[in-house]
């Protein structure tokens, strides 16, 4: 199971249509709710189409306060949102999909020991689609 921190990204693979592809290999996208809400209403609808299909679950996990407690993050600097993303994650021993460039999130997790993959691991383990990796190659290089 796959959780994304940018859910922006979720959206532009699925205007791409490589979620059909994670689709077919039978793997399931799984948006906390509480995560979903600090995004506007264009990305929330097309979240909530997508989950219309097999390949995106929107989940609410219960526990999230005795996550906090026993984590020692009722004080925390992140936002309730990213914290329900680790909460769900951990709670269904998924895969968080963050940036690189989030080095403080990406220490969150690995202290908390949840699981994480790159962008780009994700795109080149995962939705392997040759095209795909050559087009997110050259966005990458054109941004640096």
């Amino acid at each position: 199971m796959f959780f994304f921190y940018d859910i922006e990204y979720l959206c532009w693979l699925n205007s791409l249509k490589q979620l059909d592809l994670i689709e077919e290999d039978g793997l399931k996208i799984l948006v906390p709710e509480m995560h979903l809400q600090n995004y506007g209403l264009a990305i929330r609808m097309q979240i909530q189409a997508i989950s219309n299909r097999k390949v995106l679950d929107i989940v609410d996990c219960d526990g999230f306060y005795d996550f906090l407690t026993q984590y020692d993050l009722l004080d925390s600097i992140y936002g309730k949102g990213f914290l329900f993303l680790l909460h769900c994650a951990k709670q269904k021993n998924g895969i968080v999909i963050i940036g690189d460039d989030r080095k403080s999130q990406l220490q969150l997790c690995s202290n908390l020991e949840i699981n994480t993959l790159s962008i780009a691991e994700f795109s080149s383990n995962v939705i392997r689609n040759k095209d795909y990796l050559v087009f997110i190659n050259k966005i990458r290089s054109e941004m640096l």
